[in-house]
């Protein structure tokens, strides 16, 4: 199949030459030697002192003694003018659908043919960057140190870096600089630069986003069952989308969390008319603010949901801080996020009709519930609302049957992956093992739901993860961050008198050799791309809601005073994360896991970087192969590396070696 490429521009590639030699250059003045593997070496006629060939092959000699030397079986032909493919980027944006604290489409603008800008109103550096190139053979490396794949590389951004495009395929004979006025030639990749400017509002940020209600009569919220007709505004503190005066009504919400006082640091539901997007959130009319009563408690809801969003769990919340006002009450530091539920800002489904959000949860409060078959799991029916005619097309029975299969196979240790996605199970186990949350043993606040009761192909999925104010080490010892790291989270609550199902929950973990597998490659995937992220995120979400959680200090509510120093904490938080990750990944069943399941993508071998040319040969080679190290977050470590001299230096642990994972000891 042929491939057709724009002509590349040589103004471009000739930039990287002395200016003299450059100045008398054109597009018939550049030889072109195309190897036998198909890959191209580009010589500027003004760089070439000689060039013979011969039955002997081809030598082509250069102007600083240099000599380059080609065998017949070693290129096709030389001297013919070629059309290569374009380093140009076509486009360069930051999705939403990649980037969970990204709200909204980024779109870079592209100026000009060396610099691309743009605005993240985000808190979080760690982007998944997308663009488009001509060729997918090209190659981007930012900074020159990590090869950039279109939304999948997970890479800490600033506020500028360098974006190369090169082509790995064809080289060009380039000068280095030895000395003052001398200069070697060298062939090195041909290659194009951008300059990449990134503007982080958040990083200015003085101020945190601010609420105000007006509760109609002044009234304050006193229960968890009446809404109050009220007025909401919102002020994204120049990093986000602010509100305008809206309709909004309020009740308290909560279980443990709740206080039935005038004056107290209570959590709220918030309900609109229609539906909002909050601070640039996706559209909805319920949302919650979390009132993170706890002392030391402020980040944990941040931290937890958004390790649920990077891993990927089903229907992560996000968090925005936020002051809260109530009717011009200074009411103390919150957290709005999505109301769980069926949703387009929350689970967001195509068809609700047949579906069912569930909650395990001791409470068992809801008008529809029921208790499993086996085990007694308690089951309080979330979605749908039986008691409205016509939003449903499934019963409480089929309901109950669904989840009866589920909870007999795990009794039986059966396999239950015919029920159950093992995949989205994975997930919200692996980040409920890495922050601790306990909530999944008594069980509380454990949501599951499944999109079509009545189709047997269709399999439960495990989220949102919910209340994480009892995590990071809480639930036993009372304080966050500081003990707990290493509990072996599925056997070391089994019998704890305060927790209902922890043999039932412990025989889910282990009664399959599927999810044991798939928890081992999302915890591999956790290590490789999303550690440093985690952590890298607890500063920067200190930093920015660092003016909130210290004007909480003054509230007025003094019962809920939070003494905590969130400097402390946060660096408690970054240890303490840390430790439990690699804790936990060591009491895992290690796997020999496939390029595919960790996604590493494989070269395109039969890759031709010009038209005319069919089928690709091998070329003879005595040269010793080179090896190129990354760690596991694609930070390239060793460039060239021979077999000798491959794990000098290295610590032990895992790496991707000419793309194939290695375990260094």
């Amino acid at each position: 199949m042929k491939r057709f490429y724009s002509l590349f521009p040589l103004a471009l590639l000739l930039c990287m030459w002395p200016l003299s030699k450059a100045a008398a250059a054109d597009e018939s003045d550049t030889v072109y030697v195309v190897r036998s593997t198909y890959e191209v070496d580009l010589f500027p006629r003004a760089m070439i002192s000689s060039m013979e060939e011969t039955d002997d092959g081809l030598v082509i000699r250069t102007d600083d003694g240099s000599k380059f030397s080609y065998k017949p079986d070693q290129y096709l032909y030389c001297d013919r003018p070629l059309q290569l493919a374009s380093l140009s980027i076509e486009s360069f944006k930051f999705n939403n659908k990649f980037n969970h604290q990204v709200y909204s489409d980024i779109d870079c603008e592209i100026v000009g043919d060396s610099l691309i800008r743009g605005v993240v109103p985000a808190i979080g550096h760690w982007l998944t960057p997308s663009f488009k190139i001509e060729d997918k053979q090209v190659e981007v490396m930012l900074d020159d140190t990590v090869r950039l794949v279109s939304k999948r590389s997970r890479v800490p951004m600033y506020d500028e870096h360098t974006l190369t495009v090169s082509d790995p395929k064809v080289r060009v004979l380039t000068p280095r600089r030895v000395r003052p006025a001398q200069y070697v030639y060298e062939l090195k990749p041909v290659s194009r630069s951008y300059r990449l400017l990134l503007d982080w509002p958040a990083d200015r940020a003085t101020e945190a986003p601010r609420i105000d209600i007006h509760i109609e009569n002044d009234e304050f919220v006193s229960n968890k069952v009446y809404y109050l007709n009220a007025t909401i505004s919102m002020d994204g503190a120049g990093v986000f989308p602010s509100m305008d005066e809206t309709p909004v009504q309020i009740k308290g919400r909560g279980n443990s969390s709740w206080r039935n006082e005038r004056f107290s640091k209570n959590p709220y539901r918030l309900k609109f008319e229609e539906k909002v997007k909050p601070f640039g959130l996706h559209g909805g009319k319920s949302w919650v603010l979390l009132a993170n009563r706890q002392s030391g408690s402020m980040t944990t809801n941040a931290i937890g949901m958004y390790a649920a969003g990077i891993v990927g769990t089903d229907g992560a919340n996000h968090i925005v801080p936020v002051d809260l006002y109530i009717n011009d009450y200074y009411w103390g530091s919150y957290n709005l996020t999505e109301k769980v539920g069926f949703a387009n800002n929350s689970i967001d489904l195509d068809d609700e009709s047949k579906a069912c959000l569930l909650e395990l949860d001791t409470y068992y409060d809801e008008k529809y519930k029921f208790r499993t078959r086996y085990y007694s799991l308690p089951i309080n029916i979330k979605e749908p609302d039986f008691s409205v005619a016509g939003s449903t097309e499934i019963t409480q029975k089929d309901i109950e049957n669904r989840m009866n299969a589920f909870a007999r196979a795990v009794y039986k240790q059966e396999e239950f992956e015919h029920l159950v996605d093992i995949e989205s199970m994975a997930r919200y186990f692996m980040v409920t093992e890495l922050i601790i949350n306990y909530e999944l043993m008594h069980p509380k606040s454990t949501f599951i739901y499944h999109e079509n009761v009545l189709e047997d192909t269709c399999k439960f999925k495990w989220g949102p993860i919910w209340d994480l104010d009892y995590s990071f080490g809480y639930e036993q010892e009372h304080s966050y961050f500081q003990d707990g790291a290493d509990d072996v989270f599925w056997t070391e609550v089994v019998g704890k008198s305060n927790m209902e199902s922890p043999n039932t929950i412990k025989r889910m973990r282990i009664g399959s050799p599927a999810l044991d597998r798939a928890m081992y490659k999302t915890w591999t995937i956790f290590m490789r791309d999303h550690l440093e992220e985690l952590i890298d995120y607890c500063d920067d979400y200190y930093a920015f809601a660092r003016p909130t959680l210290e004007h909480n200090r003054e509230m007025m509510f003094w019962s809920d005073y939070d003494y905590y120093d969130y400097d402390w904490v946060t660096e408690n938080a970054k240890v303490w994360l840390r430790q439990r990750a690699i804790e936990a990944y060591a009491q895992l069943t290690p796997y020999e896991l496939t390029d595919e399941e960790l996604g590493i993508e494989t070269p395109d071998e039969g890759y031709i970087p010009f038209d005319g040319i069919a089928q690709p040969k091998a070329m003879a080679s005595t040269e010793p192969t080179l090896f190129d190290v990354y760690d596991m977050r694609g930070m390239q470590m060793k460039s060239k590396a021979t077999f000798q001299n491959l794990r000098d230096g290295l610590r032990p642990g895992l790496y991707i070696v000419n793309g194939k994972k290695m375990l260094i000891k």
